[in-house]
């Protein structure tokens, strides 16, 4: 390489890191003092070149080619400027946003979205954060989503907790807990357990429901355990459903006279022994009253209760499904993946997959005094119902001589009941009867996509709220790489000024010495 050839190199160099140095400096990549002396490096750089080869220099300058290079370059500039101006303009005047994230973690749920529709009085959300909490631009946004969500229906405003001691004290805040979130609606109140679209969207749902409603389940026969954290209990979808202002307790139909009337529904959970006599009765007299309750049954299981069921209309066959489509989920042959749900209040525009770990089939009957009920959920045609216990428990089954086709897992039965009896619970009778009591247990009530929001549909419709029937929003969580501080000063660094820096001179350099040729 020449001397004129190695000042080409040189000034494309330079002319490279001095129209990088405020590039640099914009985005934060570098401290000042390292910017300035960068831009020293590269006008010496540029320096040595013009030393070289003054004459090159003056040729340049002055002939057509840099001429029409500054033309060029100055309607680009132009062009940037025009663009700008017209994007800022844009955005302020017309604002809008895509959320291109895989799991949409800036985008509400539809259940979002319908409890703010469904508001009946403006909520306010008053954020106990500051700009120097590290959560307060998140909280904000979320905030922002849910304000654009609602329009003149929801409100926020954020309150430094040192400078705001009164609304320390209204809304009980704790010092030692950190920044918190608080929604109202006229005098009802929540603060928000989770600071995140499902913690915020059940606190909103809670202030407007009126007030907390109580389910039973019932206990003493080998019933599934509500408090229980392990694989088969029930304490997720009970929290769940304590999040949306439904309490859970359990009851001993033995030790009871009559069902509580603070009641909204009684749940028999997995009985593994049979109920008895008594029992079956007071849960007979409760339905008649325009009781609700809803029946989880297992597969080889006497629950006492078919005498019960089938007076509504329903019968739990004595058989396990049997689904050969469900290795294609990834599943065992005796859970078969449900994706086929009834036009019904519970299911109504429900499309997420349910899985019925060991579930029996049950039957729609006809009965003359009762309305057909309906089958909410069924499986595949290829499901047939298994009644040969002895070569299932060798993990062996045939469809031979077995009922086939899409077999009921669920079914609905309601009853109206005439007007203007003081002694009613309600004025409409519901039963609900599931062939299967794991699928909404902690186990499988999150393996299933749809398992948690199909019990809570369930149970929002014994309880009277119907527009909780929905798919309820996730905690998604977006994908996070953690750096430190330096880690990602040296990504910046090289992103932003090595790697362009390098393909620019080499650029330019290239350019240069094909000229000079």
């Amino acid at each position: 390489m020449n001397s004129k050839t190695f000042g080409q190199v040189l000034g494309a160099v330079g002319i490279a890191i001095v129209l990088s140095s405020p590039i640099l400096l914009l985005f934060g990549a570098a401290g000042t003092n390292f910017v300035l002396w960068q831009a020293i490096i590269g006008i010496l750089l540029a320096g040595a070149y013009v030393a070289m080869d003054p004459g090159q220099v003056g040729r340049m300058l002055s002939g057509k080619g840099t001429f029409f290079a500054a033309t060029a370059g100055g309607l680009g500039l132009v062009l940037v400027a025009v663009v700008a101006v017209a994007n800022y303009l844009g955005a302020a005047k017309f604002p809008k946003t895509w959320d291109l994230t895989k799991n949409k973690i800036f985008t509400l749920a539809p259940d979002t979205a319908k409890t703010l529709h469904n508001l009946t009085q403006e909520v306010h959300a008053v954020a106990f954060y500051t700009p120097t909490d590290r959560d307060y631009g998140s909280v904000k946004d979320l905030l922002e989503r849910y304000k654009d969500a609602g329009g003149t229906k929801f409100s926020y405003e954020f309150d430094d907790p040192d400078k705001s001691p009164g609304k320390v004290r209204r809304f009980n805040i704790k010092k030692d807990s950190g920044p918190a979130l608080v929604v109202t609606m006229g005098k009802q109140q929540d603060k928000v357990q989770s600071v995140s679209e499902e913690g915020l969207t059940n606190a909103i749902v809670k202030i407007s429901h009126g007030g907390e409603k109580k389910i039973y389940f019932t206990s003493g026969h080998g019933e599934v355990d509500i408090k229980d954290t392990g694989a088969h209990g029930y304490s997720q979808v009970v929290k769940a459903l304590e999040n949306e202002g439904i309490q859970s307790d359990t009851i001993n139909l033995l030790d009871v006279k009559e069902i509580p009337h603070d009641a909204e529904a009684v749940i028999v959970a997995g009985p593994q022994k049979k109920l008895l006599d008594p029992e079956v009765k007071m849960l007979t007299d409760y339905l008649k009253v325009g009781g609700h309750v809803v029946v989880e049954l297992d597969p080889q299981v006497d629950s006492g209760l078919d005498g019960l069921l089938k007076d509504y209309g329903i019968q739990a066959n004595n058989d396990e499904i049997i689904d050969p489509l469900s290795r294609l989920a990834g599943t065992n042959l005796d859970v078969p993946v449900i994706g086929q749900y009834a036009e019904h209040a519970i299911t109504k525009d429900f499309n997420e997959a349910t899985l019925f770990p060991q579930t029996r089939s049950l039957t729609a009957l006809s009965e003359p005094d009762v309305s057909r009920p309906v089958a909410l959920a069924t499986t595949n045609p290829s499901a047939w119902g298994e009644t040969d216990f002895a070569q299932l428990a060798q993990g062996r089954a045939s469809p031979e001589g077995m009922v086939r086709g899409s077999l009921a897992v669920a079914i609905a039965a309601s009853k109206t009941l005439p007007a203007g009896r003081a002694d009613d619970r309600s004025n409409e009778t519901r039963l609900v009867v599931f062939g299967d009591s794991n699928f909404p247990n902690n186990r499988w009530g999150s393996v299933g996509p749809g398992n948690q929001d199909l019990f809570m549909n369930t149970v929002s419709w014994m309880a009277g709220d119907t527009d909780r029937i929905t798919i309820r929003p996730r905690s998604r969580d977006a994908s996070h790489l953690t750096m430190s501080q330096q880690q990602m000063t040296l990504v910046q660094f090289f992103s932003i000024d090595v790697l362009p820096v390098t393909l620019l001179a080499v650029g330019i350099a290239i350019w240069r010495v094909r000229r000079s040729k």
